[in-house]
């Protein structure tokens, strides 16, 4: 599962799946004000990957558990 992180300023954010395929959509949960949010990146019906920005690490694993799911794994 490919998974990396970066700090910008003041963000932590965390990539879990395959960002090289350009998605059909992005489902977004949370507030890009707040800087706290989660976007799932589909291609057709398939998550292919999550954004995950201020995340603490239970829900990292979770998005992990999430995507490891959706690709049958």
């Amino acid at each position: 599962m490919p998974y990396f992180w970066t700090e910008m300023f003041d963000l932590r954010l965390e990539f879990v799946g395959d960002f090289s395929l350009r998605p059909t959509r992005v489902a977004l949960q949370g507030t890009y004000a707040r800087k706290k949010f989660v976007a799932r990146y589909y291609q057709g019906d398939r998550l292919r990957a999550l954004l995950l920005s201020q995340a603490a690490p239970r829900e990292v694993e979770a998005a992990k558990a999430e995507l490891r799911t959706a690709l049958g794994k």
